[in-house]
């Protein structure tokens, strides 16, 4: 019994000792985080909206990588914005390969290759996918902000296709 006892007891500092050395490990750095939560937002009333693209040749975006076809225009409408301020908003999808700074277009047998989504504000700036926009100035109560997107060539040769994407907005209030 005595035997029993002392390798229970051995066990029980072996598991201890490996239990506070995992704990026991020192630190190589530290990560703050910052941020905060506000009440001061305005309600967005074009939460979910369509965006029509139109047509546009290959051709013309064949040819070298950058390729721009026309903008199109969207707006995003606020309202019930409580005071005047700034906001940004931050588009994020799926990021095309050969530019992550771009939309990636859905994939298939009937899809276009070489080419994808860019974003820019009402300046006709680009806005990098998953960055914050330009600040825009709202007021009080309603607000419209103006974006524009257009196709962009990601490689020299564009196949036709369907050219479909979907993105999310985020609200960011500096």
């Amino acid at each position: 019994m005595k035997n029993i006892k002392s390798h229970f007891t051995a066990i029980s500092l072996i598991a201890s000792a490996l239990f506070i050395s995992h704990y026991s490990q020192a630190a190589d750095g530290t990560i703050n985080f910052t941020g905060s939560i506000t009440d001061t937002a305005c309600t967005v009333t074009s939460a979910s909206q369509n965006v029509d693209m139109g047509s546009v040749a290959a051709t013309s975006l064949t040819g070298a990588a950058g390729k721009k076809a026309a903008a199109t225009q969207f707006d995003i409408v606020l309202t019930d914005c409580p005071d005047a301020g700034n906001v940004e908003v931050k588009f994020d999808g799926p990021a095309n390969v050969a530019n992550t700074e771009l939309l990636e277009i859905e994939s298939g047998a009937l899809a276009a290759s070489g080419v994808a989504i860019e974003f820019s504000d009402r300046e006709e700036q680009h806005i990098k996918l998953g960055e914050n926009s330009a600040p825009y100035a709202i007021q009080e109560g309603a607000n419209t902000l103006t974006f524009y997107a257009s196709y962009m060539s990601t490689a020299d040769a564009v196949t036709a296709g369907a050219a479909n994407s979907t993105a999310q907005f985020t609200m960011v209030y500096p």
